[in-house]
Parts: C-alpha cells; structure tokens; sequence
C-alpha cells in the first residue's frame, strides 16, 4: 500500500484549494482523492470482530473541513472528536473516522455493506445497510471492541464503481449543495462469488401482534441497472 491508513484519513483534501468558479474541478479532484482512499479500504482492510473477520463491500464518505471552497457545502455528517482510522458508532451506523479533533475539520467513511470472510479470505456472507453492519460487529466482538484489521489478503481491485450516498443526492436533497458528488463507493464481487445486490436480505424482526420472532425481508436497491 502506498500510505497508512492514518496517513490517507488525515486531511485528505488537503491538496484541494481552488476558487470557488472552479466547483467542477473542486468535484472532480474530490471524488479522485475519495476513490483512492476507497481503493485502499477494498484491496488492504477489513474490520476484526471478535473471530470474525469482515472486508468492506459499500462505503459512503462524509467530510466536512472548512476552507473558502467548501463554505458553499452544507454538513451532512455528524460532528465528532476522533482520530484518524478509530471507528465512531452513531444513529445511522458506523464510521471509520478521518482525522476529527476541532469544528473545522470532522467525518468519516459510514460502511453500508460488509463481506464476511473466514480465516482462509474466502467469501462467507454478504451483510447489507448500515445499521446491520454496525450491529453484526459489536454483537460479534468479544472481549475488545472493533477495530480496523490490516492482516487481511492484499486483494486488488481497480475498478471500483460510484454512486450518489443514500439520503444525500441530487433529487431528494433540495438544498444540500455537495449533492452531485458521487461519494459512495462499492465493488458488486468478491473474488470468485458475484454478490447480487438486488437479493433481499433475511432479518428477525419481532411480530407485537401474535408475540414471537418473525423472519422478514429488507431491500437494499444500491444498484439501479
């Protein structure tokens, strides 16, 4: 790998300064600097969990650092006092942190979908949404917490495919102002298995009316074609 990953998360815009008639190259360059940090996470990281190891399958970055070309960008991301790499559980999942220590510089990488691996790297499950991967790990951790795990296979994947976050894109936020940026980054295999996105994914889900747990299915449309 060319950096650490504590290197990559700390200010990672940091060669960005142009004005702001110049947003198209601003947008360009962000997403450029994004994928490569993307790219890293896919082919050298993973998360531990207890005896559960995880690779990362969809992420949605979210960072705010104030500077003249920026101030046009609303926040969309919750503030937060982390360094660079530590993971930062919050209402919509969890992020891996950029380097977050004042009010003018926070966010982090949510994981939207994670593969499961066993000791070998070989592809065990997909695990889809954000709130179930955070959930997965802290239910699947032991004695220590999460962490980011580098011990993984150096995998090489060099084409990573893009799209607009959930929640944040160019028709359902009328007045978020870094809407077009495509900042949610995601592979669709893993090695020999192609991973079907458009599959539902099986969750427990308690029924109030008869009392007991019920088996259901939960969508996640990431891929549109």
């Amino acid at each position: 790998m060319e950096k650490d990953l504590k290197t990559l998360l700390t200010n990672p815009l940091k060669d960005i300064d142009v004005t702001n008639d110049k947003l198209v190259v601003v947008e360009v360059e962000v997403h450029k600097e994004f994928k490569k940090i993307a790219k890293e996470l896919f082919n050298n990281y993973g998360i531990k969990c207890g005896n559960k190891i995880f690779r990362f399958a969809e992420i949605e970055f979210y960072y705010y650092k104030k500077k003249d070309w920026q101030e046009i960008w609303n926040i969309a991301t919750y503030y937060r006092n982390k360094n660079a790499g530590e993971l930062f559980f919050h209402y919509s999942g969890v992020d891996i942190c950029f380097q977050s220590d004042s009010r003018n510089e926070f966010g982090g990488i949510l994981i939207r979908s994670l593969v499961e691996v066993d000791k070998d790297d070989k592809f065990v499950a997909l695990h889809k949404g954000p709130m179930i991967c955070a959930n997965l790990m802290l239910n699947s951790c032991k004695n220590e917490m999460p962490s980011i795990w580098e011990k993984v296979k150096a995998l090489n994947y060099s084409e990573i495919q893009s799209d607009f976050r959930f929640g944040v894109d160019k028709d359902s936020q009328k007045y978020e102002k870094n809407k077009n940026l495509q900042l949610s980054f995601f592979i669709n295999q893993y090695e020999d298995t192609k991973l079907n996105w458009q599959e539902a994914s099986k969750i427990l889900g308690w029924n109030k009316q008869k009392g007991e747990l019920k088996e259901s299915n939960r969508y996640y449309n990431r891929f549109k074609k």
